[in-house]
């Protein structure tokens, strides 16, 4: 019977009280037994026992316990009167209050009691009542009945009638109690409906003390209630992509434990990385809101978000992607290309929720939200409260209204009964430089407040701000939120002053005594923004740290105000300028960077080499130094520029233990925002692709070389074993902005291995140094570039092309005639042709045709088979007129491995190897053999977990069964034995292995795949071990080795290498060896060499998409192995560097 009171009647009990915490309305009575002592007792003395069903620590301060009989009066002192010690029952316990002792001290005791009272209760009827403290003189029905009045109900918190009793709550009271069985509360205490007779089982009893396991009432329930990733584009509503969660519960939801993670719409979750986030230890109340910010994107002159509750880094998809709500644990699965990974069922249950959107391939029932857009997000229908588990259905796309813990709650049904939800949200208000000025704080009621009003009390705590210099305290102040109305506002004054500080902050906490009334937000910050400035060099601003010693000391929040005069302008973004300290004026510390990004939020109104002075705020933006909030005044124009720092072979330096800015363990961070020159840089890898940046950074080197993947782990690895090979991950790399300060138009394309000349700034943008060009000349590479010519009839020549999912879905004509334009005009119509990743039994077939049509080519399409769902196969083209075909097969299709998802045995190769016999017609009949693979790829190979060891061991095996299958080749033996053929006699045939290996020419520390099929495997410098003589022998030659090395790869990959070298994360692109080309002595005795066809590897990844030619077909090149049969011993000659052993 939970009573609301009065705004006047709450302020009277809170003036009583105001030294303690507020009773909860939300305690209970939940167990009631007379019969302790008696005869057939269950234990020695009676009991009461209460429990909070609410959702916020309930205090007993106050709090009386009275017990009658079935017909008597409530009395007001006595032995059946009980005052409650001022204890605190949490959200969900229980405590327990000892009564008077039976006569039968025999039977077991209660477990320890909470309190101690002397009420003789009756076994089988009476009454009980919590109530607070005043006359409850009232009850009784016999002789002169003795009701209680209004006032004297309104004392009351909870009644409980058992047996015969005339007062109860609702419809009758519990049945009848007996030695034996008390009266307990349904649902663990939790049900209340008002009713004793519905409310209560009459059972044995189970006395439960505050030692008891709590026992929340109802259940959280946190989802994904808000989806955008539109952020910071072209028509965006705020800069920042998010994702908000909302507690559709109804107790409060504990984020620990869980994680965010974004994946692209056919894409992994990750595992760890910046598209990887785990949520802090935060609660969300029911009917709650969590924002969580994500990544900017390049318009920082859109509204920001309202303050997240928490930040992120994940770069999310505007249009297409998903997000998953997870518990910690290996995910990384969802992916539907490549070799598509669907979620096992133990993945499948570390998802808490699930959202879909655009054209996402994993979702909740049955379709994806709608696509979004850059001024659209996916929000979950009913403020939060749908949740069919149907993305398509519970959620509308709209334009993004962000709601963070500070926007008012909204209880899923209610709250599970009239609760109302009362929250305070956090304000700020500039400091001042004299008087007081009034920060406000608003507070929100879930619903109008009832008849009387809603009263609460606030209180202030000391932060940096501190009272009463900084502000006036509030010490349970009164305040309400009058009849019909939901927000009121607790005003705090502040103290302004002209000591130049930091902002600083404070907190409000309110509580509330009144039944109905649950806290959400219960506590709310308070900035004092400080509006006094020092006058500073950009150095001193700077610091010699890898953060302003002026801004906070971790997050994105704003730090010192401050002056800093006569810096020149070096360059001009879209939302703010780059500024420098003049020639002469540095301070001579080589750690301390002389430049600042100055962030207007719009284009600013200078021109570089305008002299300026700033005023502003010092912000650490995603660890980007620079001023924000700022005024701007040009006193000068026309100024000489700072001497730019040369970048060269030496700087950035390409060696870890001898870094450029050792004092931050970084090779950029003391040359933050400063001017720069490279006088000869190289490409390394082409532009990336961003949602709202097709042709996003490249990643160049100032030394005019490319740098390439080299031999060993990860240097963010743990080595598994002591002793593996460790690659550097190439430090001197960094990324280029071509058009990030108006050097080239948006959108220039970058193609690895274009040289150039740039002059520009270095940014810190998305965790990367990156370098933007006031002006760039660029000396574009030679693409696309062609294998050599074919010498004549006699030369027999391998190609090898990795397709990129050709036919998937469909045989798209663009796509088939791009890969046709490759092979023809880059790879030179080979002989014959392995390829890889063909979707379907059509796709080889399409191709064939098209490149007989445009070409005059016969060429014979083959098409192994596959055991894995996603259809994905190798395949052969083969000149009918030039090569006799014996017999093509997929080798060990069989094949099984025990380390694997699922249940073991599972299928070794997904794409069996694939072998083609043959004659050359071409010249007089030459026997010959291709041994097309396509082995595991890399993807997982690092993790911690299950996914890492199945990947790793499922490659190790793969190599280990492609080798044992080139072995039985050379000997002349079975293939294979169960599978017998007849007659193999294979020895002395020419064999040429062809593929994409995902695998480097060096091991990679964990497992050398491609030394394994070469027969040069070297345990010392693998996890994974042979231990024994390799398998093949003799060894096959790989001759990408005789490739010079500044033309050996095939691949270019965007590497992820964790937070190093003061980048978070440091990604890295690198040229590497995926596709190789191996021969047998047999086949080394007519090598030509082996030659890469240029045009995919080297492309941006955007042309994958929109261009039109062969460039950009494929994200590999291929290559072709030269065989000249009329020339045997060619390796003897001045040639033999291509095929040398």
């Amino acid at each position: 019977m939970q009573r609301s009171l009065g705004a006047l009647r709450a302020l009277a009990l809170l003036a009583a009280v105001a030294a303690a915490p507020s009773v909860s309305a939300q305690v209970v009575i939940s167990q009631v037994y007379g019969g302790g002592g008696n005869s057939g007792a269950v234990y020695t003395h009676d009991f009461v026992e209460l429990f909070n069903a609410g959702s916020a620590p309930a205090d007993l301060a106050g709090l009386t316990l009275r017990y009658a009989s079935n017909n008597g009066n409530f009395p007001n002192s006595g032995t059946n009167y009980f005052e409650l010690p001022a204890d605190t029952i949490p959200p969900g316990g229980y405590y327990l209050v000892q009564m008077a002792v039976g006569a039968n001290t025999g039977m077991p005791g209660l477990p320890t009691p909470d309190a101690i009272g002397a009420a003789t209760m009756g076994g089988t009827n009476g009454k009980i009542v919590l109530a607070t403290m005043g006359d409850l003189a009232c009850g009784s029905t016999t002789g002169t009945p003795v009701p209680c009045s209004p006032g004297q109900l309104d004392l009351i918190i909870d009644l409980v009638g058992f047996g015969s009793a005339t007062m109860f709550e609702g419809s009758a009271p519990t049945a009848v109690l007996s030695n034996a069985t008390g009266a307990m509360r349904k649902e663990n205490g939790c049900q209340d409906t008002d009713d004793n007779g519905a409310d209560f089982d009459v059972v044995t009893p189970v006395a439960r003390n505050s030692s008891s396991p709590a026992a929340q009432c109802g259940s959280p329930k946190v989802v994904i209630s808000q989806v955008y990733g539109g952020g910071g584009n072209s028509g965006a509503v705020y800069t920042h992509d998010f994702v908000e969660l909302f507690n559709a519960g109804s107790a409060p939801a504990d984020l620990a434990g869980l994680t965010l993670r974004y994946a692209s719409n056919n894409g992994n979750f990750p595992n760890a990385g910046t598209n990887y986030f785990e949520l802090p230890a935060d609660t969300i109340p029911p009917g709650g809101y969590y924002l969580v910010q994500m990544a900017a994107g390049s318009n920082l002159g859109l509204p920001g978000l309202p303050t997240p509750d928490a930040t992120g880094a994940a770069t999310m998809g505007g249009t297409n992607g998903k997000i998953v709500l997870a518990t910690t644990g290996d995910l990384a699965c969802g992916s539907t290309t490549g070799t598509p990974v669907p979620c096992s069922p133990g993945q499948l249950d570390l998802i808490v929720d699930l959202v879909g959107f655009g054209s996402a391939t994993m979702y909740e029932g049955s379709a994806p939200t709608a696509v979004l857009s850059n001024a659209t997000g996916a929000m979950r229908k009913e403020d939060g409260c749908q949740d069919t588990d149907d993305n398509g259905a519970d959620f509308d796309v709209v334009t993004p209204v962000a709601r963070n813990s500070a926007a008012p709650a909204h209880v899923c049904g209610g709250g599970g009964g009239t609760d109302l939800v009362l929250s305070i949200a956090s304000a700020s208000v500039v400091e001042g430089d004299s008087g007081t000025t009034h920060l406000d704080f608003i507070v929100t009621l879930s619903g109008p407040a009832p008849e009387g009003g809603v009263a609460f009390v606030a209180t202030t705590t000391d932060g940096k701000a501190t009272s009463p210099d900084d502000f006036t305290a509030l010490s349970f102040a009164l305040f309400a939120i009058d009849e019909g109305e939901t927000t009121t506002t607790v005003s705090v004054q502040v103290n302004g002053d002209t000591t130049v500080e930091p902002d600083e902050t404070f907190t409000v906490s309110i509580d509330a005594p009144v039944a109905g009334v649950v806290l959400g937000t219960a506590t709310a910050t308070g900035t004092i923004i400080n509006d006094d400035a020092e006058i500073l060099a950009i150095n001193a601003i700077q610091g010699s740290g890898l953060r302003s010693p002026l801004a906070p000391v971790t997050g994105n929040g704003i730090g010192t105000m401050v002056s800093t005069t006569g810096n020149i302008v070096t360059a001009i973004s879209s939302n703010g300028f780059f500024m420098q300290t003049p020639d002469g004026a540095d301070d001579g510390n080589p750690a301390t960077s002389e430049g600042i990004f100055v962030f207007t939020g719009s284009a600013p109104n200078v021109q570089i080499g305008d002299v300026v002075n700033v005023n502003g705020s010092v912000q650490e933006y995603y660890e980007w130094t620079q001023l924000t909030g700022v005024t701007v005044t040009v006193t000068a124009s026309g100024a000489t520029l700072p001497t730019p720092v040369v970048l060269d072979e030496t700087r950035p330096s390409a060696d870890l233990l001898a870094l450029s800015c050792p004092e931050t363990e970084s090779n950029f961070e003391c040359f933050e925002n400063m001017l720069v020159h490279v006088p000869a840089g190289a490409v390394v890898q082409g532009n990336q692709r961003f949602g709202s940046d097709p042709f996003g950074e490249a990643f160049v080197t100032a030394s005019g070389e490319r740098t390439r993947r080299e031999k060993g782990l990860l240097p963010n690895v743990t080595p598994p074993v002591p002793g593996l090979p460790v690659w550097d991950g190439n430090p001197e790399v960094f990324e280029l902005d071509a058009d990030g300060a108006g050097a080239v138009p948006t959108g220039t394309a970058l193609f690895g291995g274009d040289l150039f000349e740039a002059t520009g700034v270095i940014a810190y943008q998305f965790g990367n140094y990156a370098l933007r060009p006031t002006s760039l000349t660029i000396v574009p590479a030679d693409l696309p570039r062609a294998v050599p010519a074919s010498a004549g009839d006699a030369e027999l020549r391998i190609g090898s092309f990795n397709t990129l999912n050709l036919c998937q879905g469909s045989c798209n004509a663009t796509k088939v005639a791009r890969v046709a334009a490759y092979i023809g005009d880059v790879l030179g119509l080979p002989d014959v042709v392995g390829l890889q990743e063909l979707h379907g039994t059509g796709a080889a077939t399409a191709l064939a045709a098209r490149l007989n049509d445009q070409y005059g080519t016969d060429y014979v399409a083959y098409t192994g088979s596959t055991p894995h769902s996603d259809g994905i196969r190798n395949g052969f083209l083969v000149k009918a007129g030039r090569v006799d075909v014996t017999r093509v097969r997929n080798l060990n299709a069989g094949a099984t491995i025990d380390v694997c998802e699922g249940t073991p045995p599972c299928v070794m190769h997904d794409r069996p190897p694939y072998l083609l016999e043959a004659n050359f017609t071409g010249g007089e009949g030459e026997r010959f053999a291709v041994m097309n693979n396509h082995t595991r790829s890399l993807i997982g190979i690092g993790d911690d977990g299950a996914t890492g060891t199945r990947v790793r061991a499922k490659r190790f095996a793969q190599g280990k069964d492609i080798a044992q299958l080139v072995q039985r080749f050379q000997e002349g033996e079975e293939l294979e034995p169960a599978s017998p053929v007849g007659n193999p006699d294979t020895a002395g045939v020419p064999l040429v292995l062809v593929g994409d290996y995902n695998a480097f020419e060096v091991t990679d520390g964990y497992a050398d795949v491609v030394g394994l099929i070469t027969g040069h495997y070297d345990d010392d410098e693998n996890e994974y071990q042979l231990s024994g003589p390799n398998i093949v022998d003799p060894p096959l030659q790989n001759l990408v080795l005789d490739v010079p090395l500044d033309d050996r790869y095939s691949y270019t990959y965007t590497e992820d290498l964790g937070d190093t070298l003061a980048e978070t994360p440091r990604n890295v692109g690198s040229v590497q060896v995926l596709d190789h080309g191996m021969v047998n002595e047999a086949a080394l005795t007519w090598c030509g060499g082996l030659h890469y066809g240029r045009g995919n590897a080297d492309a941006p990844v955007e042309l994958r998409n929109t261009g039109t030619g062969a460039v950009g077909s494929s994200d590999h090149d291929g290559l072709v192995v030269r065989l000249f049969t009329d020339r045997l011993f060619i390796h003897d000659f001045e040639d033999s560097l291509r095929c040398r052993r």
